[in-house]
């Protein structure tokens, strides 16, 4: 189970969709998969539920998806034999917990108050879908209920947008933000699929950040490394600084000495998250340089190729550290 919740986590984004023609989960399933998005939330909400999910199972074995509105122990069965890897429930029902905690299932019920967040706790859950959230106060409420319920983690969903997103994504109680605005609930009548990637692959964007942080290059000799600094430092008027590596102009320029990364140098691209983006960017294909994969507990990491002889870095935001 904690393997789902870290897939639910690194995605940060978990659409909803209630689907009413199982022809219309490839072009779903397509849309999200191109966005980088390898995680659903089918609702149970119409007749074509069930075929939806083993349609998505079935065409896209490396998304998870999950079923939605499950009410009783029966479709959590149904759901499983789908293909489905969690569930989520509407509300705290004791029943359905005890049954999936029984049985191994990932269940993410779905609260809005603190007592039941506290009989959530009490049935050993630990992850919870926080609905109607906007309606209950937004971030705000999550970051007030996460004081007294510091082991308890949120799945936000209702009145989410890419507008608001980052406000919850950035709460480290957070795992991830939950919501219908992907995937529209009159998909089905507009046939909008291209829409649908594009909507998807702007909040994916918008999640990881991904933005210029500072550039490197790679000098022969310690004295010209220093000139170098010197001079953008001069133009930009930035402080100059040494350290073991490199001359530093600022944040934004690196002399480096010795040469390390990069044929030429190289550049540090920073992004919202820096767990996201290895899980995003590896599922694009990229390797990591061998000497910084093993821990993403570290600032940063290196992808393992060079753009016009350049090494890029990705660094975690707020980290100042080169």
């Amino acid at each position: 189970m904690s393997e789902i919740i870290d897939i639910i986590r690194k995605n940060g984004i978990l659409p909803i969709a209630s689907i009413e023609n199982e022809i219309d989960a490839i072009p779903i399933g397509t849309a999200l998969y191109n966005a980088g998005i390898r995680v659903i939330e089918v609702t149970f909400r119409t007749d074509k539920a069930l075929e939806s999910m083993r349609v998505i199972t079935s065409a896209f074995p490396g998304m998870y998806i999950g079923a939605g509105t499950v009410r009783t122990t029966k479709e959590v069965d149904q759901a499983m034999e789908a293909g489905c890897r969690f569930v989520v429930s509407p509300g705290v029902n004791p029943k359905i917990i005890k049954y999936c905690k029984k049985n191994g299932i990932l269940i993410i019920p779905g609260v809005a108050t603190a007592s039941e967040i506290e009989e959530a706790l009490d049935l050993g859950i630990h992850l919870v879908k926080f609905f109607p959230c906007e309606a209950m106060g937004g971030i705000r409420t999550i970051e007030a209920l996460s004081r007294p319920y510091p082991d308890m983690t949120f799945l936000p969903s209702g009145g989410i947008t890419a507008e608001n997103m980052m406000e919850y994504l950035e709460n480290p109680n957070v795992i991830a933000v939950n919501g219908s605005w992907l995937i529209e609930d009159d998909f089905h009548e507009r046939q909008n699929f291209d829409e649908i990637e594009e909507r998807a692959k702007k909040a994916v964007k918008r999640m990881l950040g991904f933005r210029i942080d500072h550039i490197a290059v790679n000098l022969p000799k310690d004295d010209l490394a220093e000139h170098a600094a010197a001079d953008f430092a001069e133009l930009f008027d930035e402080e100059v600084t040494e350290d073991e590596q490199s001359f530093k102009a600022g944040e934004m320029f690196q002399a480096m000495k010795p040469s390390l990364r990069g044929l030429m140098g190289h550049m540090g691209v920073r992004t919202n998250s820096l767990e996201r983006a290895e899980y995003y960017l590896s599922n694009r294909g990229v390797e990591f340089g061998l000497e910084n994969h093993d821990s993403i507990e570290e600032d940063s990491i290196y992808l393992n190729l060079e753009i016009a002889g350049t090494a890029i870095q990705v660094l975690q935001k707020h980290n100042s550290q080169v």
